[in-house]
Parts: C-alpha cells; sequence; structure tokens
C-alpha cells in the first residue's frame, strides 16, 4: 500500500506542474493579444491617414464648388438684371 504523504506529494507536483503549464499558456495568450492589439492600432493609423488624405480633397472640392456656385448665382443676376433692361 502507497503512503498517503506520498500520494499527496505526488498530486501536489502533478498540480504544480498543470498550474506551470496553465501560467505559460495564459502568459502566451496575453502576448498574442498584445501583438494583435497593436496590429490593429497600426491598421487604424492607416485607415485614418488615408481618411484625412482622402478629405483634404473634398473639403478643397466643397470650396471650389461653393465658389462657383456663388459666380454662377452673380452672373444668372446680371444676366438677368441686363435682359430686363
Amino acid at each position: 500500500m502507497t503512503n498517503p504523504v506520498d500520494l499527496i506529494n505526488e498530486e501536489i507536483a502533478t498540480i504544480k506542474e498543470q498550474l506551470e503549464i496553465d501560467v505559460k499558456k495564459v502568459s502566451l495568450l496575453q502576448q498574442e493579444i498584445k501583438a494583435l492589439q497593436e496590429e490593429a492600432q497600426k491598421a487604424i493609423n492607416e485607415k485614418q491617414t488615408q481618411i484625412n488624405s482622402a478629405t483634404q480633397p473634398i473639403l478643397e472640392n466643397q470650396g471650389s464648388l461653393k465658389k462657383l456656385t456663388e459666380l454662377l448665382n452673380k452672373l444668372e443676376g446680371k444676366i438677368e438684371a441686363t435682359t430686363e433692361k
């Protein structure tokens, strides 16, 4: 018959081994998460840069459109005024 103390010591050793394995797994998973977060942040930053680059021409075109519309309205107003005379 096996000594109960030996059985308990074996069980403790087994649990400690499993604990080490589980702690290593958690650590690796945390490292993966950190790497994924860094990659995601880089991708987000890149997309934000693309958005900023695409927004500049939109703003410029909106400004040009506004100016041209105002000019057109002035010209149409002058044409109407000239036609009415």
